[in-house]
Order: structure tokens, then C-alpha cells, then sequence
């Protein structure tokens, strides 16, 4: 294999797991955050597509021996450009990481995006923002969601004055 390829493909590999610090496992994420089940063009029947490795993997927050970590996917369809999104609260158990709760979001088009960021005001405690950017050619929107932490669990944070 040339240099280059090799470089490649370490490259590639590194984006799979998390680094561990000493004496921890690396978290790998399931390869279910990785893929997609889209329909063919003209709605024809839905195909299954496989990123070959995360586009990437971020801890969004660590404290007391857990992690909230946000990985993305780009499975390539032959239809438009798609994008996975996985939000993974783990704990330290063992030096492995656990999977205490996860939560996935798909989304498609020529201008798709997902991204979270961890937020707060002066009302609230932190919480986290889901933004999905789907379509394009001037049928793109944005779908905003956020999300809260309770016992080990997300929990979606309605809007004030619904509950």
C-alpha cells in the first residue's frame, strides 16, 4: 500500500473511537450511527447505506466519570447528501465506557447538516441544542430541539408554558 493511502486510511481509522486517557477503553460508537436507509430517486424503494467511519466524534461535556458525546456520519447515497448524528451519554464503568442513553437524527439534502452545542441563559440550567439543517434550492429549513439530562437519560425540554 503507497504512503499515502496508508496515511489515508490511519487517518480514517482514528475518527472510529474516542481516544481513552491511561488505563480507559476507547468508546466506539455502533456502527448503526454510521448508516442510513434512504429512498432511491423518484421515490423508488429505500437502499442502505453505510458511512465508512464517523466524519467525527466530539465530547460536547465531561464531569464526574461521564461524557456526552455527539458523533457524525456522512453514508454516501447516491439520491442527495446525507448526514447521522448521535448523542451518547456515557459512564465510566470498569475503565470502558457505557452507553447509559443515545439518541439518533438523520437528515438529507444538498445543504444537510447536524450539529449540537451545550447552552444555557439565565433561566435555565445547561442544556443541549439539536440543530438539523435539511433540503436546499429553496426548500431548506432548520429543526432546533433541545434536550436535558435526568436520571441518565435525555429528556426533550418542551417549550415554556406547554407542559
Amino acid at each position: 500500500m503507497k504512503s499515502s493511502r496508508l496515511l489515508l486510511f490511519k487517518a480514517f481509522t482514528a475518527l472510529s473511537v474516542l481516544p481513552a486517557k491511561a488505563g480507559e477503553r476507547a468508546f466506539e460508537p455502533p456502527p448503526s450511527f454510521r448508516e442510513i436507509d434512504f429512498v432511491i430517486h423518484g421515490g423508488g424503494p429505500l437502499v442502505h447505506y453505510t458511512a465508512p467511519e464517523f466524519a467525527s466524534i466530539e465530547v460536547i461535556q465531561e464531569a464526574q466519570g461521564q461524557r456526552i458525546v455527539w458523533t457524525k456520519a456522512n453514508p454516501p447515497s447516491t439520491a442527495t447528501r446525507t448526514e447521522v448524528g448521535g448523542l451518547f451519554l456515557l459512564e465510566l464503568k470498569d475503565n470502558k465506557w457505557v452507553i447509559l442513553d443515545s439518541l439518533r437524527f438523520e437528515t438529507s439534502g444538498k445543504y444537510c447538516g447536524a450539529d449540537c452545542e451545550l447552552a444555557s441563559d439565565n433561566e435555565t440550567p445547561p442544556y443541549l441544542k439539536i440543530s438539523l439543517s435539511k433540503g436546499g434550492r429553496g426548500a431548506s429549513h432548520e429543526e432546533v430541539a433541545t434536550y436535558t439530562l435526568k436520571d441518565g437519560k435525555f429528556i426533550l425540554a418542551l417549550p415554556k408554558g406547554t407542559r
